[in-house]
């Protein structure tokens, strides 16, 4: 427990309140830092303040407090800063102007200028700044950040050791305090500033210190070996533990583990490790590998390398990344969370302008393949681009079995054979049979077709052969022309192509008809046959009358003939 050592320091009211005094104006800023302002001047207009410095490598700071929590800060290189007052509200300001001059070797701190006043603006115009009289209370009309203000630059030009501007010694058994005791009120102190070989605290008093009831606001423990344990140096920047914590106000950037950082956050560390604790909590560890772990989901649950860049060994590039994938066996490896089935890749374009885009692709100096694997069945099919063509062929049959070459002729089969080949001009040569679907179960608005009208239409319909232009005049072919199959039979999709199916069925109609006009030809023909062997037989017949009749005749005139003669006799 902390108890502050008053004996030493208890000399009176007027001491107590002469010391509180002395470290006030101390703090409040009052103490020239470092070297004289002589290396500074300050110009004050009506409308600007120009700050200009005689010392070719320093780094000007100037910081501008007034009302209404007004602060501006500029920086430069230069050597010389034009700040133009625009707007500020009347009331009392504060400028103070640093160059710090970096040290020229190591543990050299370097030096630090500074140059400080206040000045007013009365209706809207910068006052010239006038000397400081006894009675006058510029500060009155300071609001609190000023106040706050120039508070900070005392405390940094304290704690800077290059800018002392007094001595302070408070010594005891153990360590020494400062004691800030409002003697109004008996028996109370307000604030100690407590030193010993190991720390260095700023205490509030809230009660007696004798019953130890008192809360450290401040505190740094000298633990480390002739380390630096809190440093702010006039320029803002903040070192903690001989750098081992750093902040560049400067530059806005947060380095652990260096004091040179590159970026807002620089961490420098074997195996450097960041939690973010939120809804849920990512835990980011970056060492051979950059691994990033979803410690809780909000449910409990752990999943480790969600997403892992992978080095290669001489760590010169990422050799892969991985998600849900600890070990990534290529550039990207995507896998599924405790192998539950889920690994998937979407590449999802949400614009809602209709156009063609390229949402896949793949580019290589030579051929670009891509496999299809069912671990399963031990079954792969390879996607290759090749110098003729493009090729899908399943790895074990030694062929491709789906070819679209250059000229864009297409070619399938098992292991390479020409089952399906679709040349360049449109012919298609097929090793089986041709099979078309034709089901009834398939078909609707079916009409008997009127046989001796399609027959008729087949004997009016021309017939010639010929050549496509695509191929050499010696390869013939017989058919209709597609317009004047259309134009007979209005059959198929237009009167440019033919469908095999509808010759087809054109052909097997007109042979009905066909045979239905020879059986109406083969039962006349049979009536006339009976009608002629009817007259055959009835012709038979008077032939045999007429023999019969003939015979009686001659018979009866060889009896004339008989009776004739004897009559003659």
């Amino acid at each position: 427990m902390f108890t502050p050592r008053k004996k030493k320091y208890t000399v009176g009211k007027w001491f107590v309140g002469l010391t509180g005094a002395f470290l006030m104006v101390l703090l409040l800023g009052f103490g020239q830092p470092g070297m004289s302002g002589e290396q500074i001047s300050v110009s004050i207009e009506s409308s600007s303040i120009y700050a200009d410095s005689y010392i070719s490598d320093g780094r000007m700071t100037l910081r501008v407090s007034g009302p209404n929590d007004f602060f501006d800060e500029l920086k430069s290189d230069a050597g010389s800063i034009y700040w133009n007052f625009a707007g500020a509200v009347d009331g009392g300001y504060r400028y103070d102007v640093f160059v710090k001059v970096p040290g020229v070797s190591e543990g050299d701190e370097g030096q630090l200028y500074r140059e400080h006043g206040d000045f007013m603006v009365l209706d809207g115009h910068i006052q010239q700044p006038a000397e400081e009289e006894e009675g006058e209370d510029l500060g009155a009309l300071e609001t609190k950040s000023s106040c706050i203000a120039r508070l900070a630059g005392g405390l940094i030009d304290w704690l800077v050791p290059s800018a002392h501007a007094a001595d302070l010694t408070a010594s005891g058994s153990g360590g020494g305090n400062v004691i800030f005791d409002d003697t109004d009120n008996t028996g109370s102190i307000d604030w100690i500033v407590d030193g010993s070989l190991t720390e260095f605290r700023i205490v509030d008093d809230v009660d007696d210190s004798s019953s130890g009831n008192n809360t450290t606001v401040f505190q740094i423990l000298h633990s480390l070996n002739n380390e630096n344990s809190f440093i702010i140096d006039a320029l803002g920047d903040i070192s903690l533990a001989d750098g081992s914590v750093f902040i560049d106000r400067s530059a806005n950037r947060l380095g652990i583990g260096t004091t040179t950082p590159a970026q807002e956050i620089h961490i420098v560390s074997s195996s450097p490790e960041i939690r973010l604790d939120g809804s849920t909590i990512w835990d980011i560890e970056a060492g051979d590998d950059l691994r990033f772990n979803l410690t809780d989901d909000g449910s409990g649950s752990t999943f480790n390398d969600f997403l892992t860049l992978e080095n290669d060994e001489s760590a010169t590039y990422i050799k892969g990344v991985g998600i849900f994938e600890g070990n990534p066996e290529a550039r990207l490896h995507v896998s599924s969370p405790g192998n539950d089935g889920t690994a998937k890749l979407l590449v999802k374009e949400e614009n809602s302008t209709q156009a063609n885009r390229f949402l896949f692709e793949l580019d290589n100096y030579g051929s670009p393949l891509f496999k299809f694997t069912d671990s399963s069945r031990l079954n792969s099919f390879q996607f290759s681009l090749l110098d003729y063509g493009f090729v899908i062929s399943r790895l074990d049959t030694g062929g491709a079995e789906f070819l679209i070459q250059n000229n864009g002729r297409i070619i399938m089969g098992p292991g390479g054979d020409h089952n399906f080949d679709l040349g360049t001009t449109g012919n298609l040569t097929i090793a089986g049979t041709l099979n078309e679907g034709s089901s009834r179960t398939i078909k609707e608005n079916i009409v008997t077709a009127d046989t001796h009208e399609i027959l008729d239409k087949v004997c009016e319909l021309p017939v010639m052969t010929w050549n496509y232009k695509k191929d050499i005049p010696d390869i013939r072919h017989l058919s209709p022309m597609a317009e004047d199959f259309y134009a007979s039979f209005t059959l198929g999709e237009d009167n440019k192509h033919l469908s095999p199916k509808d010759m087809a069925g054109v052909a097997l109609v007109a042979i009905k008809g066909l045979n239905e006009k020879l059986s109406e030809k083969d039962g006349h023909v049979a009536t006339l046959e009976e009608k002629i062997k009817t007259l055959e037989e009835k012709i038979d017949r008077l032939e045999s009358e007429r023999a019969t009749r003939l015979s009686s005749l001659e018979e009866k005139l060889r009896m004339l003939e008989a009776s004739r003669n004897l009559a003659l006799r």
